[in-house]
């Protein structure tokens, strides 16, 4: 059945087997489900994350996915639909996917798939159909506000591997969530890290992190306000060389 069905973009999948394995994916898959090797609930989970290794979104009716073979790396004989998928994710939450991140984090750390030690940070904002009442955001300053899904990430820098995601409504600001990733990958990469990130993060609540978290720093551009730029201008610079010269200072946010 393999040999005859097997081809396309479905090998490369079979390739990953080894590294699930290793990962020990499938018993996390388990614990996130609740659910044993016998049971259907893991196995549709597997073919999501199939699906998203394949960059695919969802897959729908006349898909060619299900005729190389695709399911059978899911442990099935066919794809499960959009409905199924769907029951799935509603019997579930969003902290048992967080701790279902967590978990694959730490395997990930002990694999040794984040090397370095810095970290960069940040959002990305999707524009969300949802008939939910929710605060609308501006994607770009030129732009109509709409309702957008907040997505929060941090990736090892030097690898570009994922490291923790999050997300949360339109309504939660930037400090309190990208706070909660902090914390979060803080249970992950315990090493003295650099944490990188942009000027939406430039604020008192980011910037007291080595407070809470012993041996991460966070590196922030500044926002170009008058009291900053009169700062700035105000320090004595000490060249290094053509072009480049550098000062530090105490800032106060108050």
């Amino acid at each position: 059945m393999l040999y005859q069905k097997v081809s396309g973009t479905s090998v490369g999948i079979w390739l990953l087997v080894p590294e699930l394995l290793r990962l020990g994916a499938w018993d996390i898959i388990k614990g996130w489900t609740g659910k044993e090797d016998v049971d259907l609930d893991p196995r549709i989970a597997m073919q999501v994350v199939n699906e998203s290794a394949l960059c695919i979104n969802r897959v729908r009716r006349k898909n060619s996915l299900g005729h190389q073979g695709f399911e059978l790396a899911n442990g099935m004989g066919r794809l499960a639909a959009d409905e199924q998928v769907h029951l799935l994710l509603d019997k579930h939450t969003t902290n048992q996917a967080q701790a279902m991140l967590m978990n694959l984090g730490i395997q990930r750390q002990l694999s040794g798939h984040y090397q370095g030690d810095i970290i960069a940070i940040d959002p990305h904002r999707i524009i969300s159909t949802s008939q939910r009442e929710m605060p609308k955001k501006q994607k770009k300053p030129n732009s109509a506000a709409q309702k957008m899904l907040q997505t929060f990430f941090c990736v090892s820098a030097q690898t570009g591997q994922p490291i923790m995601a999050t997300m949360s409504s339109t309504g939660m600001p930037t400090s309190k969530a990208t706070s909660i990733l902090i914390n979060e990958t803080g249970k992950i990469i315990r090493s003295p890290s650099l944490l990188v990130a942009d000027k939406e993060h430039f604020t008192r609540e980011l910037l007291s992190v080595d407070e809470r978290h012993e041996g991460y720093d966070l590196l922030v551009p500044v926002k170009k306000t008058r009291r900053v730029l009169s700062v700035i201008e105000a320090l004595t610079y000490k060249r290094l060389w053509a072009g480049f010269a550098i000062a530090e200072t105490i800032f106060s946010f108050t």
